[in-house]
Order: C-alpha cells, then structure tokens, then sequence
C-alpha cells in the first residue's frame, strides 16, 4: 500500500532523474498518480509476477539466454514501455538498450531487489538474460 500512496517511482526520484531526466520523472509519475487504487495494485501484482517469474527460470535451470528466459525478457520490456517516460514507451531503441542494461545491473547489484527475484541468484539470472535481450534488440 506505501507503494500506491507514495507512487511507484517517488522513493527513487533523485536516481531516475538523475539518470533519465526530470521530465521523465515527472511524465511517469502523472501516470502513477493517473490511476485509481484498483489499476495501481493490478500493476502492483504485474511487477511482483513479473519478477517472481525470474526466479522460478531460474530454479528450473534453463540459460539466461534461452528462448524461456528471452521471451520473460520481452515480457519484462513490454512492462517497462507501458510507462511514460521510459525509451520503450517513446520508441528509443538505443535508449531502451541502455536502460534495460541499466535495470539489469540495478537489479543483480542492489540487495533490496534480490527478494523480489526469490534471492540474489534469481536477480542475477534475470540480470544476464535482460542484458542478453538489450544486446539482441
């Protein structure tokens, strides 16, 4: 529920600001703050699928750079360009190489994603087949 109260991104607005640009700050949080309760926890449920989906790839024991783990790759992009703001969403495949190169190192390297993966092992899984995916768009 913080999550929906706050919006998505607030807790990261230095970095994504930073990183991307005010203006895509502000574009992906008007979005946020668009949708009613019911759409922020459908999106909510999306993202913890999403990446729950990377841990069991990974227990199953299939290669980052299987046609498995490169289509939950696809899925994960397709989730990012819904947002406005993000390169996907504006059609920037450079762009969008570099952020999901980014997200994917965020991912393997930052400790307070590894439990939404199902440990630091799933993250870096899913880190090498998002990176695999931005090399091959």
């Amino acid at each position: 529920m913080d999550m929906m109260l706050e919006g998505f991104n607030d807790r990261y607005e230095a970095e994504v600001t930073e990183q991307w640009g005010r203006d895509v700050f502000e574009q992906s949080n008007r979005w946020w703050h668009a949708k009613n309760l019911t759409q922020q926890r459908q999106f909510q449920a999306d993202a913890e699928q999403l990446l729950a989906g990377w841990g069991e790839l990974h227990q199953s024991g299939v290669s980052p750079s299987s046609d498995q783990a490169q289509q939950h790759a696809a899925t994960h992009a397709s989730w990012f360009a819904q947002i406005p703001g993000t390169p996907q969403n504006a059609g920037d495949f450079n762009k969008t190489r570099a952020m999901l190169t980014g997200m994917a190192n965020l991912y393997a390297t930052n400790p307070d994603f590894h439990p939404a993966f199902g440990g630091a092992a799933a993250a870096d899984f899913a880190a090498h087949a998002l990176r695999h995916y931005a090399q091959n768009l």
